[in-house]
């Protein structure tokens, strides 16, 4: 943010990397792969790519645009050490343009799709999984709201999700990855004393919403203006007729 000069939550996104390493990895880590992955390690990786974008591809000479950064913490072998010996830490990092967005689009999504296993780790499998979720349909949506075993409304595949009912903000608290930005629209409501609700959005609440929005750190917060309902809930009597309702 800030035209690339500030990372937004910087703290947020180290400590969500250090929390989803050990989620994921588990009894691999140890002291060596967390230096790897430490603060000034991260610091330090995302300033040099910033720097080589800038020099090699950036041509806004002003200056004011934002970025979006990409980082991956991973184990690899090394090639130098011994057959069977412990992997080491390896950090990735990739720094793009982020867009900008009309303030005019008209912002659908659609609610199709189950939670995701482990969500509360940042896993790149879930870039995969996530592909069995895109249809020629569901492309032409802004985003997929997944669903839990009880048909309540849990995230987006890049998103958080929210609805507003009677002046009170609902989302989900568990079975989701918690997003910065969803960290910050927290903030804000105990700021501003707006009632939160820390639970799934249900089929009910989103009848009787008058708002609904997701977030993300490259959408920030997003207005959401047509709800459409998927194939999984469309056999539901009680959300019939709600398919094309707007919000």
């Amino acid at each position: 943010i800030d035209h690339g000069r500030r990372v937004y939550l910087f703290d947020f996104h180290v400590n969500r990397i250090d929390d989803s390493t050990q989620r994921i990895f588990v009894d691999d880590l140890d002291r060596s792969h967390a230096e790897a992955w430490s603060r000034d390690s991260i610091r330090d990786c995302v300033r040099s790519t910033i720097r080589y974008y800038r020099e090699t591809y950036y041509q806004d000479e002003a200056g004011s645009a934002d970025f979006r950064i990409v980082l991956l913490a991973t184990l690899e072998e090394n090639p130098l050490s011994r057959r069977g010996e412990s992997k080491e830490g390896v950090l990735y990092c990739h720094v793009g343009e982020l867009s900008k967005r009309s303030d005019t689009e008209h912002i659908r999504v659609l609610i199709q799709g189950r939670g995701r296993e482990n969500a509360e780790a940042k896993d790149s499998k879930w870039i995969l999984d996530r592909k069995r979720l895109i249809t020629p349909e569901s492309a032409s949506y802004e985003e997929i709201i997944l669903l839990d075993e009880n048909g309540e409304l849990l995230e987006g595949t890049q998103t958080n999700f929210y609805v507003v009912r009677d002046e009170a903000l609902i989302t989900a608290d568990e079975g989701i990855l918690l997003g910065s930005v969803r960290d910050s629209v927290l903030r804000v409501c105990r700021s501003h004393n707006v009632n939160v609700e820390l639970r799934p959005p249900t089929m009910d609440d989103l009848k009787h919403a008058s708002g609904v929005f997701i977030s993300s750190t490259s959408r920030l917060v997003m207005p959401v203006h047509n709800v459409v309902l998927g194939d999984l809930i469309q056999g539901d009597s009680d959300a019939s007729g709600e398919c094309a309702r707007c919000y």
